[in-house]
């Protein structure tokens, strides 16, 4: 289940807990480790649901649909638009997942424009035809680290940047281009860099989801 929590105080120690399955098939809402209810389906949730904590305080937990731009969850203390929110894990891996696929877009066009167009600039920043082929498995790399979780992907990623680093100083040598400056370099290391975070991000969510798996399990048994 993916998983979002809403912070009520500064030191966060007061916190609202929203679990939805995928496509928001069911919403399960806790305050502090406790159930507050839950909510079937996307079109309830949509509309919004009233919860009531044990303190007396009343939430209010909608799902708002943008025209342009993915779902969110907003929340209301006592009427109160809630300010504060701790980006959950779900919400982190994919947001590295749409830099993935920008990044796959910028290797694909680049390369493409290397092969046809003679262009001292994308030669200096050292995109060349095999930028194609890094872009196309960036890009299936990226839907299996989206849904799939998978670890595997990033390692992948993250030694196909590394070796896109080597062709590019090597490509330096070769081209005698030594005045060129080090803006590539530095983004590809950025890049690596972000692809060892979604790494860290997909054990983060595996540990998460276990904990999750455990808990549910254990209400199970307590409720037969």
């Amino acid at each position: 289940m993916n998983t979002t929590d809403f912070y009520l105080n500064d030191e966060q120690t007061d916190v609202v807990t929203v679990q939805w399955e995928d496509e928001w098939a069911k919403t399960i809402v806790y305050r502090n480790k406790v159930k507050l209810g839950e909510i079937q389906d996307k079109d309830n949730l949509k509309m919004g649901q009233p919860l009531l904590s044990s303190d007396g305080k009343l939430l209010f937990i909608q799902l708002k649909e943008p025209f342009f731009g993915k779902p969110d969850l907003e929340l209301l203390v006592d009427g109160n638009p809630y300010s504060y929110r701790e980006p959950s894990t779900a919400n982190k891996i994919h947001k590295i997942y749409n830099s993935i696929l920008f990044i796959a877009a910028i290797y694909f066009f680049l390369g493409l424009q290397s092969i046809f167009k003679n262009s001292a600039e994308i030669d200096k920043s050292g995109f060349k035809y095999y930028s194609v082929i890094f872009g196309l498995i960036f890009l299936g790399l990226g839907l299996a680290f989206r849904y799939k979780k998978s670890l595997v992907a990033v390692v992948i990623m993250a030694c196909i940047m590394l070796l896109d680093v080597i062709l590019y100083l090597i490509s330096i040598v070769q081209l005698d281009l030594m005045d060129m400056n080090l803006e590539g370099i530095i983004v590809r290391i950025a890049i690596l860099a972000l692809f060892v975070r979604g790494g860290y991000y997909i054990i983060l969510q595996r540990k998460e989801d276990k904990v999750n798996s455990a808990t549910t399990t254990i209400k199970v048994q307590d409720e037969s």
